[in-house]
């Protein structure tokens, strides 16, 4: 139920608000790498509640325009652009091909580690 609150996105904010600000400086070591790998995680999980959805929606409708297909999910749409261009069979649309793939790993560093795009 998305109008009840908290939402996701605010429980996942308390709980990396906790572990960045109450239990890091209480702790040194592993268990403090750990609890700083768990936040980060948290982080992602955040982005991807927040942009996953309509990210694999753009996704799907740029493979289906440059693969020419209507139906299909995403992992199989994503399969066969695989396969077309070890096969070559993209070879004539290659600026298309790789207009969308940087799109799509823009999209994936969005959500996993986002600084990369600041470079």
């Amino acid at each position: 139920m998305t109008q009840d609150r908290p939402d996701k996105a605010e429980l996942l904010d308390a709980v990396i608000e906790y572990l960045t600000d109450r239990l890091f400086p209480t702790l040194d070591g592993e268990l403090a790498f750990h609890a700083r790998v768990s936040a980060n995680l948290l982080t992602i999980l955040k982005r991807e509640l927040e942009l996953g959805e309509s990210m694999d929606a753009d996704e799907l409708t740029r493979l289906r325009t440059l693969l020419q297909q209507e139906h299909g999910s995403l992992d199989d749409l994503t399969r066969d652009l695989a396969a077309q261009i070890r096969a070559g069979g993209l070879d004539d649309k290659r600026d298309d091909v790789l207009a969308d793939v940087k799109r799509t790993v823009e999209d994936k560093l969005k959500v996993v580690s986002p600084k990369y795009l600041e470079r």
